[in-house]
C-alpha cells in the first residue's frame, strides 16, 4: 500500500461510516464534511462543520523494513454557540461534542480494518468558542510497502 492509497482508504472509511454520519445528523442536521488536507490560509467555513480532516501524514520506511509505519493526524471540528450555566458550572457543549466525534472518527477508521495494527498515539483538544476541535494521531503498522525501500 502506498501513502496515497492509505490516505484515500481513510477518507473513504470516514465518508462511509454510518455511525459517524448518524451521530452528526442527530446533533447538527447534516453529515460531516470529510477533508483530505486543509488550507491553512483559507480554513473551513462554519457551514462545512461538523468536519473531519486528514491533516497530515508521516511515514517510516527503509531498505531493511518489509513493512511501513504511518502516522496520520486527524482533526475533528464542530461549531456550537451553546453555553450551559448551572450554579457555578459553565459548560461549552461543543467541547464535549468534539471529543465524542473524535472517538467516532477513530472508530470508523478501526472498523475499516485498513491495517493489521492501528493505535491512537496522542490526542489533544482546542477550545475556541464557538469552534471546538479535537485532534488525534493514528498509527498504522503492518502494511506491506509497494513503494519499495529507500534508494
Amino acid at each position: 500500500m502506498t501513502a496515497a492509497e492509505l490516505l484515500i482508504a481513510i477518507r473513504e472509511a470516514l465518508a462511509g461510516d454510518t455511525e459517524l454520519e448518524s451521530w452528526c445528523m442527530e446533533r447538527f442536521g447534516r453529515a460531516p464534511t470529510i477533508a483530505l488536507g486543509v488550507d491553512e490560509e483559507n480554513p473551513p467555513q462554519k457551514d462545512e462543520y461538523p468536519l473531519v480532516a486528514i491533516i497530515d501524514l508521516s511515514q517510516s520506511r527503509g531498505n531493511l523494513q518489509p513493512k511501513n509505519t504511518w502516522e496520520v493526524h486527524l482533526g475533528v471540528g464542530v461549531v456550537n454557540n451553546t453555553v450551559e450555566i448551572t450554579g457555578n458550572r459553565k459548560t461549552y457543549p461543543g467541547m464535549l461534542q468534539a471529543e465524542e466525534m473524535r472517538v467516532l472518527a477513530e472508530n470508523a477508521v478501526y472498523r475499516a480494518r485498513i491495517a493489521p495494527t492501528s493505535t491512537v498515539s496522542d490526542t489533544y483538544s482546542i477550545s475556541s468558542y464557538p469552534l471546538f476541535v479535537s485532534h488525534s494521531y493514528v498509527t498504522f503498522t503492518g502494511l506491506r510497502s509497494s513503494e519499495g525501500g529507500m534508494p
